[in-house]
């Protein structure tokens, strides 16, 4: 565990966002969910499982969506 940090974030609540199931030949459904997405600047090097704490409010970080090396997109649960 690397311990708390403060820093600034950017929280984008019900961002829907698509999966995709199956190869690359046949894409068998297509899945809509609603996620809370958060901008978490790079140099903190979020990563999957990380605890978000904002105010009374406690997330996991579920994936990044994103990452250009600047800021990283962040997908909660």
């Amino acid at each position: 565990m690397r311990g708390a940090v403060d820093c600034t974030v950017n929280i984008e609540r019900g961002v829907v966002v698509n999966y995709e199931t199956g190869d690359d030949k046949f894409v068998q459904s297509e899945v809509a969910a609603v996620v809370d997405i958060a901008n978490i600047s790079s140099k903190f090097s979020p990563a999957p499982g990380d605890t978000l704490v904002i105010g009374a409010e406690s997330y996991i970080i579920d994936a990044i969506a994103a990452d250009n090396g600047y800021m990283a997109r962040c997908v909660l649960r």
